[in-house]
């Protein structure tokens, strides 16, 4: 519990929190990811720059909304081939059902999984974690299973429907 209580003392104070290392390594075996718009340490402004590959995007808990319509944007430019978000699950937000949970034909379809338990993030110092006061979940994108289907002209034919997608 005290854990939980720093957290939430520093959430507003610092805004980067890192992933834990073996979440990222769980992700990345399962993705191969090659870009990282929010590095520890940025040299770059990652809402300013292009986005490739697979990418995985820890944002900033502050401003979720920017980081997802920028994936959707770099979905859009057909930059990427995979977006794989790390954000809180507060689905009751603007941002969430604008830009995830809609029936809305020209946005990408976007596979939810919700994280069990709390998510340990590392401090800013990264010299400890402590858990998240909410729960988190991922946000995951995929060219493979949706395609240019529901993002650019043609059928509407959809590939890999699950129970877990959204936007149906």
């Amino acid at each position: 519990m005290g854990e939980c209580v720093e957290h939430l003392k520093n959430i507003n104070k610092k805004d980067d929190w890192q992933t834990p290392k073996d979440l990222y390594n769980t992700l990345d075996r399962m993705f191969h990811f090659d870009f990282d718009p929010c590095p520890v340490n940025p040299q770059f402004d990652g809402l300013r720059i292009k986005w490739h590959g697979s990418v995985f995007c820890n944002p900033p808990y502050s401003d979720v909304k920017k980081w997802i319509a920028k994936g959707i944007n770099e979905i859009q430019e057909r930059n990427v081939n995979c977006i794989v978000y790390l954000v809180y699950a507060k689905t009751d937000t603007k941002w969430f059902h604008k830009y995830i949970w809609n029936n809305d034909p020209h946005m990408p379809n976007w596979k939810v999984e919700f994280i069990k338990g709390r998510v340990k993030f590392i401090n800013p110092a990264g010299s400890g974690d402590s858990s998240a006061p909410y729960p988190s979940m991922l946000l995951i994108w995929e060219k493979a299973w949706d395609g240019d289907t529901n993002i650019f002209p043609g059928p509407l034919e959809k590939h890999c429907i699950k129970s877990k997608e959204v936007n149906k």
